[in-house]
């Protein structure tokens, strides 16, 4: 579960919704990538540089999309549902891991998902309006009101996809003494394959993202 997800949201800001999303007319089949395949196309700590471990404690299945429907701003913005805009919400394969930084000391965390090309596009064309339009949601953590807001961020350099791109989840507390809290994920699409990845603590995940896809898209020859 996303570590800034804090209930169920009461509603939501922005322009009042999110349009009919558009479903995408490529292939509908899904690759023949084992979940043991998919697992051994995870980034080594390596990959991010020197310090950086691996949570061996974290391995799974977590799917990127199954969190994202997490956040508070699906429960009252209009159209934000993958429901109501007929995409499946469970990808067809996911792993998941986690790593821990060496500076800051912070966390992030890595999900690859296999769908087919087409429903992995309808999912990320979603994801990127609902942030996008609807900026806001209140949220409530253990009887506590907050506020969430996102930001889409601007185009990430550096990433070989066929789309891409990050959005920041901030927590606003009412209590003047509690600080924002700040979630970034980063996501990447190459035909049916999903690489995602979230920074958490100060973690910036965004130039780490290269590398993941890479990794992912060599071991998984796509």
């Amino acid at each position: 579960m996303a570590a800034l997800v804090f209930g169920a949201a009461v509603a939501c800001g922005g322009s009042g919704g999110v349009g009919a999303i558009a479903h995408s007319t490529l292939s509908r089949a899904v690759p023949s990538i084992s979940s043991f395949e998919l697992a051994g196309a995870l980034p080594a700590p390596a990959d991010f540089g020197a310090g950086w471990t691996f949570d061996t404690t974290s391995p799974g299945n977590l799917d990127y999309f199954e969190e994202f429907l997490l956040n508070g701003l699906l429960g009252d913005c209009q159209g934000a549902s993958p429901k109501g805009q007929g995409i499946a919400v469970s990808s067809a394969r996911a792993v998941s891991g986690s790593f821990k930084a060496p500076r800051p000391p912070g966390y992030m965390w890595a999900r690859l998902a296999i769908d087919s090309p087409a429903v992995s596009a309808d999912r990320m064309a979603l994801m990127r309006a609902d942030f996008t339009h609807c900026p806001t949601s209140k949220t409530s953590l253990s009887g506590v009101g907050a506020t969430e807001s996102y930001v889409v961020l601007p185009q990430m350099p550096g990433v070989r996809a066929d789309d891409s791109f990050a959005a920041r989840i901030t927590v606003h507390f009412p209590d003047p003494g509690d600080s924002d809290e700040v979630e970034t994920w980063a996501y990447a699409r190459v035909g049916g394959l999903v690489v995602a990845l979230a920074g958490l603590d100060g973690v910036n995940p965004v130039p780490l993202l290269p590398k993941a896809l890479a990794k992912a898209r060599g071991t998984l020859h796509l």
